[in-house]
């Protein structure tokens, strides 16, 4: 019996211990430098992406060009799963004028302003071009929108950013002598990065 009982504290002891390093691992708040450093990073990767299909945006994604709609919809044969904005554009200038949108917005993620609403329209604008173009997707695209959705989940914008530029002078407009605030640790800062 003193043996029956040793195993039951050992795996008590075990099971806490799993358990709090699972909780200190996923939900310590963690400092979101690391974050907003790969929202600089990945910004920067994705702004390039969009800005690779300007040159040759109406040659791929027109109505008359090298990737239809219907093409694309008859090889994913998913419309549910596969959304693109690009789908229902029709016109060449649309095209333009959605490209452009589509740049700016991730422009603006990527030098951190408004970032919570950015961070997911730029993951949408991503995901458009994935999704319009398959045929044109290799292994780094679903890795760039996959760091894009983490990157939606935690305070990514917190610092680097003009965001937390923004904050900074507000709180200086507010106290003159005042330390200015320093970045918050977050638990959603942790989840993202881990």
């Amino acid at each position: 019996i003193p043996m029956l009982s040793l195993a039951r504290n050992y795996l008590v002891d075990l099971v806490n211990q799993v358990g709090s390093g699972w909780n200190r691992f996923w939900f310590t708040p963690g400092a979101p430098q690391t974050l907003s450093m790969l929202r600089v990073l990945t910004g920067a990767l994705a702004l390039y992406y969009v800005a690779s299909f300007g040159a040759d945006l109406v040659a791929f994604f027109g109505p008359g060009g090298l990737i239809p709609v219907d093409t694309v919809l008859m090889w994913t044969n998913d419309f549910v799963t596969r959304f693109s904005y690009f789908d229902s554009i029709q016109t060449a200038g649309g095209l333009r004028a959605a490209h452009y949108t589509g740049l700016v917005v991730v422009g603006l993620f990527t030098i951190g302003f408004f970032t919570r609403v950015t961070s997911i329209l730029s993951l949408i604008v991503l995901l458009s071009y994935m999704h319009r173009a398959p045929m044109l997707v290799t292994e780094a695209e679903p890795v760039l929108a996959m760091l894009m959705l983490y990157l939606c989940i935690g305070p990514s914008g917190a610092c680097f950013s003009v965001d937390a530029w923004l904050r900074r002078r507000k709180a200086l407009q507010i106290d003159p002598a005042a330390e200015p605030p320093a970045a918050a640790k977050s638990t959603l800062s942790t989840i993202a990065t881990r």
